[in-house]
């Protein structure tokens, strides 16, 4: 057994070592320079406080969601940047081809892949599509139903959430335009022609001999349809018994303020006020259009997507400077609210209209 003696001098010398290490230590720290006194930690959140893959303010999801809203020059006349507009993150990579709403809080879009989201107001999902691996490249909606078509010419049915229906098998003629009023009322643009559905069978619709339709678009059981070729009218309106040439030329898009109240673009963009068509000013290619009207008769704001988002302001067309790549599948809007589908999974949206 050690002695008193022995284990007192062990004490001393851990001790003095100690010291020796501290007193090192502070000659070191000595030379480093002065930091703030709250260090900050090794990984900051952004300036919206988001993190990761965490959702953004808006319910948009990505990787840093909240630092991805951008800043646009959505107003012509001065150039000044919009920081109304912004881009959402969806929970998918793929290209998203179209949109349709019920209302703000009741959103759809298809993409690649079969790829269907849903956004209730708040957040981005993606839900149960119909059984197919092509591109949504169409959708419009009913009363509690939902119609979408795809690259192939596919057209699928779903009622109230339930089991998808296949209306029509696909082949190879990518269907171009769609619209619904029913389950046995849909109408589909193909490259071979219109086609109705009355809920048995696709039956081909001559609106005039030699015309090739492009678009389409309906209300209160009024439906419009625009001509990429014809000689007899550029726009036609059926009213459930009978086809009405509206205006002459030829159209690339529609969208409609009201039953009675449409826009029809082509090299020329035009109003349809019930009966009376009016020049608003020079057309673009723009492949889907969206306007605002605060009354449902004249439009204050007419949007134009394509290859670019546009927006027409009454005067000319002005390019919304968006933060990703071009090629947008769809547009549709329900104030405040404008939304623009596009590449990677990602939506343009405007909070202003």
């Amino acid at each position: 057994m050690r002695s008193t003696r022995e284990i007192l001098c062990v004490l001393l010398l851990v001790l003095a070592s100690g010291c020796h290490l501290l007193a090192g230590y502070q000659e070191v720290s000595s030379l480093l320079p002065d930091g703030p006194e709250d260090q900050s930690p090794m990984l900051d959140a952004g300036a919206d406080g988001s993190f990761g893959v965490d959702a953004g303010a808006d319910g948009s999801f990505g990787v840093d969601a909240g630092a991805d809203a951008y800043s646009t020059d959505a107003t012509p006349s001065d150039g000044s940047l919009d920081p109304a507009w912004e881009v959402i993150h969806t929970p998918v990579q793929f290209a998203l081809k179209s949109i349709w709403g019920r209302s703000a809080l009741d959103v759809y879009v298809g993409g690649d892949s079969g790829t269907l989201l849903h956004y209730d107001g708040t957040q981005w999902r993606t839900i149960l599509g119909p059984p197919t691996n092509d591109s949504l490249v169409e959708m419009v909606g009913f009363t509690g139903a939902l119609v979408v078509g795809t690259s192939k010419g596919a057209i699928y049915y779903q009622d109230n959430g339930g089991s998808w229906q296949e209306l029509r098998q696909g082949a190879k003629d990518k269907i171009d335009s769609l619209w619904a009023f029913g389950l046995t009322d849909i109408y589909a643009v193909f490259a071979a022609g219109l086609y109705k559905y009355d809920g048995l069978v696709w039956k081909e619709v001559v609106v005039s001999s030699g015309c090739e339709p492009s678009d389409l678009w309906g209300g209160q059981g009024l439906l419009y349809v625009s001509m990429k070729v014809c000689s007899s009218g550029g726009l036609w309106r059926y009213d459930g018994m009978s086809w009405a040439p509206m205006a002459s030329g030829v159209f690339n898009a529609l969208w409609g303020l009201s039953a009675t109240s449409v826009l029809a673009m082509g090299q020329e963009l035009f109003h349809l006020n019930e009966a009376a068509l009016s020049r608003l000013g020079p057309g673009t290619d723009a492949r889907h259009l969206w306007g605002s009207s605060p009354t449902g008769s004249s439009p204050t704001l007419v949007y134009g997507v394509g290859s670019t988002v546009q927006v027409f302001d009454g005067v000319g067309w002005s390019t919304v400077q968006a933060p990703f790549e071009p090629n947008y599948g769809g547009i549709w809007g329900s104030a405040p609210h404008l939304y623009v589908v596009g590449t990677e999974g990602k939506v343009l949206h405007y909070n202003g209209i």
